[in-house]
């Protein structure tokens, strides 16, 4: 028997992301996101192993020439929103009003518990769907109405909203919108 996976390229990234709307982005966007993906990937499998020997098949593992569901989520979320969200070091822009009365090691643990609150959403398995909701409404009002306001944003799509999971919280959806408005500049 033979299988053959009529999918496009675009339908699949669309069908691993968990976002409703499928459309949220152009299928050109998701074309190049699959394309960057497909060459990191044949970039791992074209790494030279050599006098090894594979016994089963989870000796495969181990050369790490594979990408996890983990990476290609967090790949093509920062393609998405446009900046490397668990790895932005600097504050965003829309984000300093929030921090600009703490002191420096304020600002530096409030921007960790954020980014590891956003880390803990995405990678856990029960919340992941929450987070990529959350997303989604950010995008989704930016690409219709895009305002910087940080504060607005948040009560006009968030105040009535409470969090399923104690990490995903209002300052922690204040700097995910910060980040989102930062990649969409």
């Amino acid at each position: 028997m033979i299988v053959e996976d009529d999918t496009t390229e675009q339908e699949y990234l669309k069908l691993i992301t968990k976002f409703k709307n499928k459309s949220l982005k152009t299928d050109d966007f998701y074309l190049t996101v699959f394309k960057e993906l497909r060459d990191i990937q044949s970039s791992k499998k074209n790494s030279l192993i050599e006098n090894e020997t594979i016994s089963n098949v989870l000796d495969v593992i181990n050369f790490n020439r594979h990408l996890k569901i983990l990476d290609i989520d967090t790949f093509v979320i920062c393609r998405i929103i446009g900046v490397e969200v668990f790895k932005y070091k600097s504050i965003p822009f829309g984000f300093f009003d929030y921090v600009k009365n703490l002191t420096r090691d304020d600002t530096e643990d409030l921007i960790q518990e954020c980014n590891s609150n956003l880390s803990r959403c995405l990678f856990n398995k029960t919340s992941n769907r929450e987070f990529w909701k959350v997303c989604e409404t950010i995008i989704e009002y930016l690409d219709t109405t895009f305002i910087d306001d940080v504060e607005l944003i948040y009560t006009t799509k968030f105040s009535l909203y409470t969090p399923k999971y104690n990490y995903l919280k209002e300052m922690t959806i204040k700097y995910l919108i910060a980040l989102t408005i930062e990649g969409f500049k």
